[in-house]
């Protein structure tokens, strides 16, 4: 009994965490709801949800499959979560996905970036794409244009720790730059 209400106490922690987009920390308190009660197949539709955003699509799908294993009744929204990955509309943002992967390892960084930036293409929904998009301007010398990136990424995730990541090893770049901009400046005022 203990654990049910520590799942449920868990459960409950991963909503308010999602609703405050903090998905790292939201699948890790559900999580441990799952741990607790196996059967909480409403923490793994949550889960999934939050997986889902991050751009963490196969393991959101693999959530949604267990919540369904538990519970195939009809109040159970999984089902209509795993059809929506068969839409054309999320096969065609998976399919502009893989093409931009392609022409950024083929070095073809402004073809890539414009394929993700294109109007129809809603990378601004999930943090893995709008990361990537953040490490073409980084590697396209645009720190201002990843930084903003970046800073969407984290909207969506405020937890992420590569967002974190990137941000924390770029920035002491960025500000290196600045710094050693201001020596050199500094060289050739007089005093």
């Amino acid at each position: 009994m203990i654990f049910k209400e520590l799942s449920g106490e868990y459960f409950n922690l991963g909503v308010n965490l999602s609703y405050r987009n903090n998905l790292t920390c939201a699948i890790e308190a559900l999580k441990k709801a799952v741990i607790m009660d196996e059967f909480n197949w409403e923490a793994l539709n949550v889960m999934g949800l939050c997986l889902y955003k991050r751009g963490d699509f196969l393991e959101a799908i693999a959530a949604w499959r267990k919540s369904m294993e538990i519970n195939s009744g009809e109040e159970n929204v999984a089902l209509s979560y795993v059809r929506s990955f068969e839409a054309e509309d999320f096969i065609n943002i998976c399919d502009t996905y893989n093409m931009a992967v392609k022409l950024v390892k083929a070095g073809k960084l402004n073809k890539s970036i414009k394929l993700l930036l294109n109007k129809d293409f809603p990378y601004f929904k999930y943090c893995k794409f709008t990361n990537m998009i953040g490490l073409i301007y980084l590697n396209r010398g645009e720190g201002y244009n990843a930084l903003l990136a970046f800073k969407r990424a984290l909207e969506i995730d405020s937890g992420n720790e590569d967002t974190k990541y990137y941000l924390e090893d770029n920035w002491d770049n960025l500000n290196m730059k600045r710094s050693i901009s201001k020596r050199l400046k500094s060289l050739f005022t007089w005093r």
